[in-house]
């Protein structure tokens, strides 16, 4: 078990017996449902509730499941592809495009160092219709490797430097299928 899942298996028992406490301010479940949906995110006030109330972040959690469940019924629906199957990159590709009906991956290595990768998923008219805009997105390929996660931006935009070391993206195209998570 790495240290990380040991940190959250020791805070999941931790939070298990938090008992009750009535110092706390009470957040609606319409405003939780804002908060998970179109925003604005949560407070800090809020964000302490959560943290301090076992009652409170019980209803976050089932309500989290529902907005999942609403997500994925709402992505069916507007028949959305998550999926992209991308062909090999020519052996010395600096950048690569990965196009899929409903999003675009674009991979760029730096040009100082070379170990550097630059990740853009822009999410299609479509798919930026079918999520809701708190949503957070992660890339995964077919190897189950996240190759970026992050909240689009007004634009369906994440970006983020490719976050694994002694694998490359460039290694990897070609051999793996992409799928978009909407979380």
């Amino acid at each position: 078990m790495t240290d990380d899942k040991k940190s959250l298996s020791l805070l999941a028992m931790i939070l298990a017996d938090q008992p009750e406490t009535s110092d706390v301010a009470d957040i609606s479940q319409a405003r939780m449902y804002e908060a998970l949906t179109s925003g604005p995110t949560f407070t800090e006030q809020e964000k302490q509730s959560l943290w301090l109330s076992p009652t409170i972040r019980n209803t976050y959690f089932g309500l989290k499941r529902k907005i999942l469940a609403e997500q994925q019924a709402r992505i069916q629906e507007a028949g959305v592809n998550m999926h992209a199957f991308p062909k090999a990159a020519a052996a010395e590709a600096k950048e690569f495009i990965v196009e899929a009906d409903d999003f675009k991956v674009i991979v760029i290595q730096s040009k100082v160092d070379k170990n550097i990768w630059y990740l853009t998923l822009q999410l299609k008219k479509k798919m930026r219709g079918a999520i809701y805009p708190m949503s957070t997105i992660s890339l995964v390929d077919s190897e189950g490797l996240e190759w970026l996660s992050g909240r689009p931006d007004k634009h369906g935009e994440t970006n983020q430097i490719w976050p694994h070391k002694g694998i490359s993206p460039d290694q990897l195209i070609g051999k793996v299928s992409l799928e978009i998570n909407a979380l």
